[in-house]
């Protein structure tokens, strides 16, 4: 599409030395479109199960199978969420700071029902260790299961570890690696045999936070926009509208040449993104004082219009 708006050859084997600079101008364009444009992308929702005595949720935690990053754009929330207990869904506000804490200490692990505020921390958590010794008389490795591809980790030898090693890479010393899908194991190495186990795992990187810490199984319900697909690849597929995104990149690029159809190019894009913002829902009410029904029909019996009283005077 975008070689055929700017008169490129359409046949990318000529001109493949263009592909990977028009891949990155539409990834950059889409990129500024969506920022300015929260409208072009549509809005989602997405339900995440609160763990039982956990503070933090790694935004790389699989909802469905798929991360969770990739389900929503955690950049650009709606200002509420919600909490499902019970079957009820409570309103979760965002931010929590000190005075929070001051009610229920999740430094000291106090936990309470339901959650009533959330929040996105630059973070660590660590992960669970493996019970138990290392084994004498053979192996001595013990295994962290359930690593989250996507998520970042950061390994952390304990006096009794020699290395911990994950998807073919050892690190003997503190290391960081990102752990890659169908690889959800890492296995630490004992110093010697029978020793208790003493390294750390942590996750690191953008977390959610609930509070207070769940005392008891429920769910936060987040609502927010798609995430944007990076477009590095022929295969990657936009957010936005295709269109939209062909014609706005078009005039950036014949403007750059100097072309004299840049112009007529931009003009078509703009008249384009009022055709979609015109088409786009009004979220909010109308309220016609002149009257007209107020109610749903079959859920409310009165009709009329609205009485305003005013001061004659005036």
């Amino acid at each position: 599409m975008l070689n055929c708006e700017v008169g490129a050859e359409m046949d990318e084997t000529i001109s493949s030395a263009n592909i990977q600079v028009n891949n990155q101008l539409l990834n950059n364009q889409q990129a500024f479109l969506a920022r300015q444009h929260a409208y072009l992308r549509g809005r989602t929702q997405v339900e995440v199960p609160l763990v039982v005595g956990a503070q933090y949720i790694p935004t790389a935690t699989p909802v469905g199978g798929t991360p969770l990053t990739k389900l929503i754009d955690l950049d650009s929330p709606e200002t509420h969420a919600y909490v499902n207990f019970n079957n009820f869904r409570y309103t979760l506000t965002f931010g929590i700071g000190q005075p929070e804490y001051n009610i229920y200490n999740s430094a000291y692990g106090v936990a309470g029902v339901p959650a009533m505020k959330w929040d996105l921390k630059n973070n660590q958590s660590l992960v669970g260790a493996p019970a138990g010794t290392y084994p004498g008389g053979g192996a001595s490795t013990l295994t962290y299961n359930g690593l989250l591809p996507g998520q970042t980790y950061i390994w952390s030898p304990g006096v009794n570890e020699s290395s911990l090693t994950y998807n073919g890479a050892t690190y003997s010393g503190q290391g960081t690696f990102t752990a890659v899908s169908g690889v959800t194991t890492a296995a630490a190495t004992g110093a010697a045999n029978s020793l208790p186990f003493t390294g750390q795992l942590n996750a690191v990187g953008m977390m959610i936070e609930t509070w207070p810490i769940p005392s008891v199984p429920q769910s936060l319900e987040l609502a927010g926009l798609l995430p944007i697909t990076q477009m590095q690849n022929d295969t990657d597929t936009c957010v936005i509208d295709d269109l939209l995104l062909v014609l706005f990149t078009a005039a950036e690029i014949l403007a750059r040449q100097s072309l004299g159809d840049a112009q007529a190019k931009i003009t078509k894009a703009q008249a384009h993104l009022r055709s979609l913002q015109a088409s786009y829902p009004n979220k909010f009410e109308k309220f016609n004082l002149s009257g007209g029904s107020r109610y749903i029909e079959g859920f409310e019996t009165g009709r009329g219009r609205p009485v305003i009283a005013v001061n004659a005077s005036h």
